[in-house]
């Protein structure tokens, strides 16, 4: 007798269970973080309504769904370009909300452009300098690393991590990453606790991207010529000088 009781109250449980599991309404996945451009796919489960379903996408009226049985409907977005959104699902019966989900997307970085400069008057160049465009605003920190792809090496090199849309890597020619004359490639990878992307790769010559420091000039003024001296260690054995004179009056002569 006492088993029997035992027997009935655990069946009446599961059996309630059931019931509640059956009548749920929502939707699904929650918090998606997708790529910009990619596709969507969410689905509104309606078991707790009769009727046909609608969905909105930021108040706005879509109709992109599927229906896939009588208590689920699938809604598929192509190319979502949306920086967020919020989806929720509609009982069209009654106009109640019965489930919603919140998307954000994010985009890969562009726009690179890199610099080789000096970083003293003498010596060889040392310091590269690569900077890109980003979404401004996100919810989550990014941590961007530049990656390099030098000739013959079949897997990058990590050069610099950086929070921001820039990164510098010193003492290049002294640690042997870069070499005139060579064509390297340059890729730039973004990752966030969520999501990780990576940049179209940038291709440069490292003598297309070098930067020479201007030369040291020193101008003396005398009463009929000016003396100009320039630093040795700041330019190559051929230079020019550009100047021009102005009279009294203010006219230019050259």
């Amino acid at each position: 007798m006492y088993s029997l009781k035992v027997s009935f109250l655990v069946v009446g449980i599961i059996s309630v269970c059931e019931g509640q599991h059956g009548n749920i309404c929502d939707v699904e996945p929650k918090d998606l973080q997708v790529e910009e451009g990619s596709s969507v796919r969410v689905t509104c489960q309606s078991s707790c309504v009769k009727g046909k379903i609608f969905w909105t996408i930021n108040n706005k009226f879509i109709d992109e769904s599927i229906s896939i049985n009588s208590t689920h409907t699938a809604l598929f977005l192509r190319n979502f370009t949306y920086p967020s959104a919020t989806l929720q699902c509609h009982s069209s019966y009654t106009n109640q909300v019965l489930g919603g989900t919140h998307i954000r997307t994010y985009s890969k970085p562009k726009n690179i452009s890199c610099v080789i400069v000096h970083t003293s008057q003498n010596g060889a160049p040392d310091l590269l300098t690569c900077s890109w465009q980003h979404q401004k605003k996100h919810s989550l920190q990014i941590n961007y690393t530049l990656l390099l792809m030098s000739p013959g090496s079949s897997s990058p090199t990590e050069l610099c991590n950086s929070h921001d849309t820039s990164c510098k890597k010193e003492k290049i020619s002294e640690s042997g990453v870069l070499f005139f004359g060579d064509n390297y490639t340059v890729i730039v990878r973004a990752k966030t606790s969520a999501w990780e992307v990576y940049s179209d790769p940038f291709e440069f010559k490292f003598d297309h991207i070098w930067k020479i420091n201007p030369p040291q000039v020193t101008v003396t003024a005398e009463s009929d010529h000016l003396l100009i001296k320039l630093d040795p260690r700041s330019y190559s054995n051929k230079c020019k000088v550009d100047y021009h004179k102005e009279s009294s009056s203010n006219n230019k002569t050259s």
